[in-house]
């Protein structure tokens, strides 16, 4: 049998695009015929525990995880969204129990901490470092790994000794949505100078976002802004991630990261030459092209599938847009509209998913 864990947690922030790429892999699962595996964890702790109640809380999230697999089979896959929303120091050994036991465990990579903080962050503590081999040997646990892109898929291999053909690489994050949330190309054409902005738009986060050049038009979507709208600027608010497509107006989406217009730097920024940032699945599941930095992983995928343009910095953008003609913007929105249209109905993640047919 297959099944997908299912953390029961109370309900977030609606205007939180954290969840919708779960929520999308576990509705394609479910589709597939994969069934759910569940773990309660709607009993919550408060963010100042003592540290008596911080230890008693690993010991309670010990016993759900074994809990929910303990009525697991030799040859039974079990799909986990991975990192788990409530980890816990006997993780590994859960894992490990599993394959002793015969029982598949398949990760589903949503973000790698070890990536993102701690590989990116430069020098590293003793504890990080601990924190580093204790990652590497959980994620060394599970059968099989789906992995973002072949850039992270190689970092796994290198850096925590996976083996190559136990990683699949995603290609890139599914987003489930209406098909009418796609504009016409004479539509988006009319705005071809407006160029989207969609995301967490705190300074720490992204930074760049307040130091905008005058051109062109960026249009914003999303929580945290604080900066001044203008006429280079136009501020137009948070949506959920489901009303979200239908909402956004613009010519070309913009992914981008950290606190520099002139490159991607900072934790956040480095990460995007492993990861798979959600917002480039929405545009193109919008139908939008994407202008993305040319240094970050998901940018081959850009250039591969002809779906938008690659840029070394932020100042680039307004003469790169300038030279694309009419014709040649109509066939990048073909080809953003026909990634889209995969993205909308889960085909990346059921082509992951056919290893295991």
């Amino acid at each position: 049998m297959k099944y997908y864990a299912v953390e029961q947690i109370p309900a977030k922030n609606k205007y939180n695009a954290g969840s919708k790429a779960r929520n999308d892999i576990a509705a394609i699962l479910s589709e597939s015929g994969v069934l759910p595996l569940y773990a309660d964890f709607r009993k919550t702790y408060p963010e100042n525990s003592s540290a008596a109640e911080k230890i008693r809380k690993h010991f309670e999230y010990r016993r759900t995880w074994y809990r929910a697999f303990s009525t697991l089979k030799k040859g039974d896959i079990v799909y986990i969204q991975y990192p788990v929303s409530h980890s816990t120091f006997f993780l590994n050994f859960l894992f490990s129990r599993c394959r002793k036991r015969g029982i598949i465990c398949v990760a589903v990579i949503h973000d790698l901490e070890i990536l993102r903080k701690f590989l990116t962050a430069g020098h590293l503590s003793a504890m990080n470092r601990l924190r580093c081999v204790l990652a590497s040997r959980r994620l060394n646990q599970f059968s099989r790994i789906i992995a973002h892109n072949d850039v992270m898929k190689r970092y796994l291999t290198g850096f925590c000794g996976i083996p190559e053909n136990r990683i699949t690489s995603l290609e890139i994050f599914d987003y489930l949505t209406e098909d009418n949330a796609v504009k016409s190309p004479d539509e988006a054409w009319k705005v071809r100078d407006h160029v989207i902005i969609a995301g967490n738009l705190n300074e720490d986060k992204a930074g760049y976002v307040y130091g905008l050049p005058s051109r062109p038009v960026f249009v914003l979507y999303g929580a945290g802004f604080t900066g001044d709208a203008g006429t280079n600027i136009l501020y137009k608010g948070a949506f959920p991630p489901d009303e979200l497509p239908s909402a956004l107006h613009g010519a070309f989406g913009l992914v981008w990261d950290g606190p520099d217009c002139s490159t991607c730097s900072g934790i956040t920024g480095n990460y995007l030459r492993y990861n798979n940032p959600h917002k480039v699945s929405l545009y193109l599941a919008s139908g939008i092209p994407v202008i993305i930095w040319k240094h970050a992983a998901m940018a081959a995928f850009v250039r591969k599938n002809g779906c938008g343009i690659t840029v070394g910095s932020v100042g680039e953008i307004s003469r790169r847009i300038d030279a694309v003609s009419e014709e040649e913007y109509r066939k990048m929105k073909r080809c953003a509209e026909q990634v889209g249209y995969r993205l909308r109905h889960g085909y990346y993640t059921k082509k992951a998913l056919e290893l295991d047919e």
